[in-house]
This record gives C-alpha cells, structure tokens and sequence, in this order.
C-alpha cells in the first residue's frame, strides 16, 4: 500500500526510513515489471532491483528532481540487467569450457594417458636412460 502523502524532494532526499519506504513502495512493482523486460526469471528481477534500492540508500544519490530520482531508478535496472545478462554469459561460457576439458580429461584417463607427463614420456622416448630419469623424477615430485 503506498505511502498515504506524497514526500517532497527534500523529503526523500533524507533517506530516513520513511523516505525510503515511500520509495520502495511507490517504484519497487513497476521496477520489477520493467526488468522482466531482459531477464526471465522473476527473482532475478527483484534481486535487482533490490540492489539499486540499496545502491542509493548506501550512497545517498543526490537529484535534483523527482524526474531525475524516476529516470534514474529505471536507467539503473536497465544497465544492471544487462550486466547480470553479461555475467550469467560468462558463466555458461565457463561451464561449457570445463565441460569440455572434463572430457578431454575422462578420454585421457581412459586412454591411460597422463595428460601432465605426456612431454616428460615424449623426452623420455627420444634420450634413453636421462629421459627415463626425468621421468621418474616428475613422477616422484608431480607438478601442480
């Protein structure tokens, strides 16, 4: 339920409880609505939302305006969401590598290879008996 009085700019400008509640109640619905614009999930968007709630708390964000406030709030879901956007990119990209590398891994270990001595048993093949040495050097003090 809104706040029963509007607050002035000086008002809101406080940031005292009451401001921030009017704030919240008054923008915090019509955030969440505008950020299900980039991102599916719902509690992404209020997630959001939150954050720039208490972005300006946090920093007591001046303005000139209630325009500006409005503007403001909206411009900063936005750029939040599309960095959340980005970052959920770069963390499928991850997974998709480490994937691949798991099986990479699993063909290498069924294969019998030891992917991290593999240039230790090349050299070892090539230089007889000093290579069979390093070898068993590596094995005895395994790299990390």
């Amino acid at each position: 339920m809104p706040a029963k009085r509007p607050l002035s700019l000086d008002d809101i400008l406080r940031y005292d409880d009451a401001a921030v509640k009017f704030l919240f109640e008054h923008y915090y619905v019509q955030l969440v609505v505008f950020a299900k614009n980039w991102l599916p999930d719902i509690e992404d968007c209020k997630d959001v939302v939150q954050e720039i709630f208490i972005h300006i708390v946090e920093y007591k964000e001046p303005f000139d305006s209630l325009g500006k406030l409005k503007a403001y709030l909206y411009q900063s879901v936005r750029n939040r969401c599309l960095k959340f956007l980005r970052h959920e990119e770069v963390k499928q990209r991850y997974a998709e590598e480490m994937r691949a590398v798991s099986e990479d891994g699993k063909a290498a270990i069924l294969m019998g290879i030891n992917t991290n001595r593999t240039i230790s048993l090349t050299f070892a093949i090539g230089s007889g008996l000093a290579g069979v040495a390093a070898v068993m050097y590596c094995s005895a003090y395994p790299q990390v």
